[in-house]
Formats: structure tokens, sequence, C-alpha cells
């Protein structure tokens, strides 16, 4: 009985000091949160770049978040942890917001050349898309094509000296005349008189503008940001373009290049509808 009863005593005691080691721990833990928080509203590179900056906005959320750091010292030394780790947190999330409108000159660097990389990209896009449904057409280039590309060059001179605000306003315009460009190339009447050598060769050429008109759709997509049922619409006058296209391609390899020829004129005016769609004004040719 007596042993059962020792037993019973040193389970308890066993008990009473796991408890008692967490939640020491636990209030180690938190000790530390409070203590980092602390260097962070009040020493840290992050707090001179914020007081430093002309955002108010920036200024308010540090005051915020020294604010719960102190709470969290004051719940700390009654003993709340739960208290003392909730406004820690609070601290910490109104010093993050305050870090996102104050952003360091590293990582706004980053973010400039991403912004111009992507801008770049649909730049790129268009300007291939141009230079093939201009050359379709049998279409001189233009003054204002010219120009174009040279304020391409110039923005891609400003990249490559860092200079990348510069750099990405000039994309940004030259991302616009190639908008304007695009839909006045497209929208004139192209000369369908052209002689081909052989039926096939006139399926190629327009298998070729069908590609380059569906090459332009993420661009206007990302570009215009056309509502969703814009967008709804967009992606119905693809598919029914791929059908089409999947069906011209399949005439073509059986040996039927003028009937290939048809579908894929049908396939164009689909990607045509597509980008009208997405907002680019694309006038219906006829034919």
């Amino acid at each position: 009985m007596r042993r059962a009863l020792y037993a019973t005593f040193a389970a308890a005691a066993l008990a009473f000091a796991a408890g008692a080691s967490a939640q020491v721990d636990q209030r180690k833990g938190i000790e530390q949160k409070v203590e980092f928080v602390g260097t962070l509203v009040t020493r840290s590179p992050l707090v001179a770049r914020i007081n430093s900056s002309a955002n108010e906005q920036a200024r308010e959320l540090l005051r915020q978040g020294t604010e719960h750091h102190q709470m969290a010292v004051t719940a700390l030394k009654v003993g709340d942890l739960q208290g003392a780790e909730r406004e820690a947190n609070q601290a910490i999330l109104a010093v993050g917001k305050a870090r996102q409108l104050v952003p360091d000159d590293a990582r706004r660097s980053v973010e400039q050349r991403v912004r111009y990389q992507e801008k770049n990209r649909s730049v790129e896009t268009l300007v291939a898309s141009y230079e093939r449904n201009r050359q379709a057409s049998g279409q001189p280039a233009s003054a204002e094509w010219t120009e174009t590309l040279r304020l391409l060059e110039l923005s891609r001179t400003l990249s490559a000296s860092e200079r990348m605000v510069e750099a990405t306003a000039l994309l940004e315009e030259v991302q616009q005349r190639m908008l304007s460009q695009t839909t006045a190339l497209l929208g004139s009447t192209v000369d369908y008189t052209m002689r081909f050598d052989n039926p096939v060769q006139e399926y190629e050429h327009e298998l070729a503008r069908y590609r380059s008109l569906v090459d332009l759709v993420p661009t206007a997509l990302a570009e215009l940001r056309p509502m969703q049922e814009m967008r709804v619409q967009v992606e119905h006058h693809l598919e029914r373009g791929r059908r089409l296209s999947a069906a011209a391609q399949q005439l073509a390899g059986s040996g039927r290049p003028q009937d290939a020829t048809l579908s894929i004129r049908e396939a164009i005016v689909e990607a045509q509808n597509a980008l009208a769609a997405t907002g680019l004004s694309i006038p219906q040719e006829k034919r």
C-alpha cells in the first residue's frame, strides 16, 4: 500500500515538473519574441528607413507597432503570456505593413527589373507579330514603325545602364504605340489578289497569319484587361479557331490545300473575333 502511495506521489511530482518545465519554455519563447519585436520597432534599419521617409502611413504603422510592443511588455510583467504573444504578433504585423510601404533600395531595384522584363516580353511578342503581319501584307515599314523600333532600342539601352524606371516608362510608351499600330495594320485592306506559286504556298501564308494573330491574344488580355464575360468570349473564339486550324492541317496533309486555305481563313476570323473581344479593334476583312 505504502509502495503504491509513493508511486502515485512520484508520478504527480514528475507531471508537475514537466508542466513547470513546459511553462518555463513557453515563457522563454515569448520573452524572446517580445525582445525581438523591441529591437524591430526601436533599433532596426527598417525603423531608420521609415522615419527618414515621407510616407505618413508607414510612420503611423510603426507607431502602432511600438504601442503593441509596449503592451506586450506590460502583459509579460503581469504573467499574461497569451496577451504578450498576441500584442507581439500585432506589432510584427504592423511593422510588416509599414515595410511594404517603404521598400528598401535593393528590393525596389529587383521589383523594377522584374516589371521591365515582364513588359519587355509582351512588347517582343507584339513586335514579332506585327512584323510577320506587315511582311505578309506586303506593306513597307512606315516612319512610325521605324520610330517605335528606335524607342524600343533606347529603352533597352536605359535598362542596360540600370535606369530601370526610365526604361520601363519608355517601354510602356512603345507598347501603346505597338497596340495602336497593330490595330491599324490588321484593320487595313490586305491585297488578297497577290499571286502564289501554288495552293500549298497560299495555305502556308494564311496559316502564318493565323498563328500571328493567336500570338497577340495573351498580350492583349494582359494589357487591355477585359471583363470576365469578354474573356469567356475570347476563349470561345480561340477554341473554334483551334478546331478549324486542326481541320485545315488535316486537309493540307491529305493533299487538299485549297480546302485547307478556306478552313484556315475561317480560323483567322475567329482569331480576329478573339482579339476584338479583348478590346483590340480588328475590323473584319472582306474577301
